[in-house]
């Protein structure tokens, strides 16, 4: 799924918006938007970081309120690993 905003957090706790470059079972790899450009067109830029998958949530607009104020509930936001594994589930081959 490269391309997707996700919301991650980071090791202080705090969110951030990224997009995935590539994901694993336990490991997401995000890129700031500008680096994610960047690399999607084979410009230098650095290279994705790698977040647990446990800290990988969907990105949800409705939540840009309490992103800017800092005071994000994690509870309530869907994982991203599990939407990626429901979404493969779905995979019909023929």
């Amino acid at each position: 799924m490269r391309g997707s905003l996700v919301i991650a957090r980071d090791y202080k706790g705090a969110p951030l918006v990224r997009r995935v470059w590539e994901s694993g079972s336990k490991v997401v790899y995000l890129s700031e938007e500008t680096q994610f450009q960047q690399l999607s067109t084979g410009a230098a830029a650095l290279r994705p970081v790698g977040f647990p998958a446990e800290d990988v949530f969907v990105y949800d607009p409705s939540m840009e309120e309490a992103l800017r104020n800092g005071v994000l509930d994690w509870g309530i936001l869907r994982r991203f690993d599990a939407l990626s594994r429901h979404n493969q589930d779905n995979i019909c081959v023929k």
